[in-house]
């Protein structure tokens, strides 16, 4: 899982798709807002977040959100 993570965090980093990280799909403000979600299915687990701003890896925030709190998905005013 965490090689996944990882992976995906590097794919966010880099832009390797325009549809991934914070340089894809600006909203009507021209802003940038990053969602992620992680799902472990041997362990029947997952973490998510949502409207993250000036977080460029969003995976790694949801895998924190899996591993170290006991919640499943975080977002608040503009996941600030």
């Amino acid at each position: 899982m965490f090689a996944l993570v990882e992976g995906l965090s590097t794919c966010e980093r880099l832009q390797c798709d325009t549809t991934v990280g914070y340089g894809g799909s600006p909203d009507e403000n021209g802003e940038t807002t990053l969602d992620a979600l992680v799902i472990d299915g041997n362990g029947v687990r997952m973490g998510a977040v949502a409207n993250l701003h000036k977080i460029k890896d969003a995976a790694r925030v949801a895998w924190a959100v899996m591993n170290y709190t006991k919640h499943t998905m975080l977002v608040g005013p503009s996941g600030k």
